[in-house]
């Protein structure tokens, strides 16, 4: 059977894709391949006596409102749920104590989780170095910008809660590319800061006469969970997804590209979005270029285990308005910190309930994930209770793993998507969705799906 465009995968990536492609060609015979018997890949939410577990991703940063905007046309757009005030703030644990954050370049300064002397030292900022390299990790560019302790304090925890990574392995460039551009375009971290806040506001006083926007960027969530929008996506999409097809292989014959499936089954296309994890579209790749899907493999996944944990609220004794905590390696615990979920957005537990998302696994710590489930759940409310003071244990505990979670963009990872372009420049049509490449964030997936639409 022939097909104008081609999707493999059902996750948020794959049905963005479709979406935006309906979108513009309306008329275009599309399908969308999914291996599995469910859509939305690592996505998905559970409502369980009132908890709203979600499995992976739990909150959408909509800098753009591309999201908000995609919920728009999918006439979701009331069930958007914004975060509560206390989002914005955001703790780091330092001596087994909770303390208080501003992620933003003077934030790094906030009182209780730096010393003085590694607050001084951060003050030196504008005055540090270019290192002259063209890729750095990230730990080593903010050492050398900020100093070691904000490097460990504040840096990695970040780099985890972003990653599940080590800010010593991930790329700078590639991880935190606004970082790096700030560095080479202004020469320090706090005067690109200053400079991009001049600009929006100058941006704001000549936008001040027209009318507000609907859409506001900011941490978001839907009622019912993420799921809703692969939902909502499905529902309106449904007569062009194909579950339970699993492709084998792509190859190319007679200017088209041919799609194998596991059935034996095939489909032909002359364009074709590949929105699978890089491990298996380099599997799928590999007849049609052994240096694509070689590439493709280079890129390295880490594993994490997301624990969902309710408790009655008075049960827990440290105060718990905040977006949640990161915990920084030299604390050498066992979890990479926990999400305030029901803080964040108190619809997702019952009112006088409690919900926590603990974070376990993380690259470099993969043998935690060798525990079984429930190892894995009690070493969370162990954690968790030893943190907020909780006394007794959850009346809900879910678990969810991904033993490849989230893509590792590590160093040289800019020479990987370069040689990943040239391959593609030698296939027209066939095109790359997904987190491996440009972001890992939901946002990130919609986003560069809409790039990939709007070049074919």
């Amino acid at each position: 059977m022939s097909k104008e465009i081609i999707i493999i995968g059902g996750g948020i990536s794959g049905l963005s894709a479709l979406h935006f492609l309906k979108k513009k060609y309306p008329a275009y015979n599309i399908a969308l391949y999914e291996a599995g018997p469910r859509l939305g890949g690592v996505i998905g939410s559970d409502m369980i006596n009132g908890y709203l577990c979600e499995w992976g991703p739990s909150g959408l940063r909509d800098r753009d409102c591309i999201a908000s905007k995609l919920c728009e046309e999918l006439g979701i757009e009331n069930d958007i749920q914004p975060a509560g005030s206390d989002a914005d703030k955001r703790y780091i644990l330092r001596r087994g104590k909770l303390r208080r954050v501003a992620m933003s370049p003077l934030g790094l300064l906030a009182p209780g989780v730096v010393s003085l002397p590694g607050k001084l030292r951060g003050l030196l900022e504008p005055f540090a170095a270019s290192s002259g390299k063209d890729d750095e990790s990230v730990y080593d560019f903010a050492r050398r910008r900020f100093g070691a302790e904000i490097a460990d304090y504040l840096v990695q925890p970040l780099v985890t809660g972003i990653f599940a990574g080590d800010a010593r392995d991930l790329s700078v460039r590639s991880a935190f590319p606004a970082l790096y551009e700030m560095e080479r375009n202004s020469g320090s971290i706090f005067r690109g800061a200053l400079a991009k806040l001049k600009a929006k506001r100058r941006q704001s006083k000549t936008t001040a006469s027209r009318p507000a926007k609907k859409n506001k960027p900011g941490i978001t969530s839907l009622n019912g969970g993420i799921y809703a929008i692969i939902k909502a996506l499905q529902a309106k999409h449904q007569t062009h997804v194909h579950t339970n097809a699993r492709a084998a292989r792509i190859t190319k014959t007679a200017g088209k590209y041919l799609i194998s499936f596991s059935d034996n089954s095939t489909a032909e296309t002359e364009q074709v979005i590949v929105a699978t994890p890089a491990y298996h579209a380099a599997t799928i790749l590999r007849k049609l270029s052994n240096d694509l899907a070689d590439t493709l493999s280079r890129i390295q996944y880490a594993p994490i285990a997301v624990a969902c944990l309710g408790f009655a609220k008075d049960a827990i004794k440290a105060d718990i308005r905040g977006f949640g905590y990161l915990v920084p390696l030299n604390e050498k615990a066992k979890h990479l910190g926990a999400i305030w979920a029901s803080s964040v957005f108190p619809d997702q537990a019952p009112g006088d309930k409690a919900l926590f998302r603990v974070l376990l696994g993380g690259a470099g710590n993969e043998d935690v994930l060798d525990c079984s489930d429930d190892d894995l759940l009690k070493l969370a409310e162990t954690e968790l209770g030893a943190v907020l003071k909780i006394k007794g244990g959850p009346e809900l505990a879910r678990l969810y793993r991904w033993n490849r979670a989230v893509p590792q963009y590590r160093l040289g990872h800019y020479r990987l998507l370069q040689e990943i372009d040239a391959e593609l420049a030698r296939f027209p049509g066939l095109h790359l969705a997904g987190n491996a490449y440009t972001g890992v964030g939901v946002v990130d997936c919609i986003k560069r799906a809409s790039a990939i639409v709007s070049n074919i």
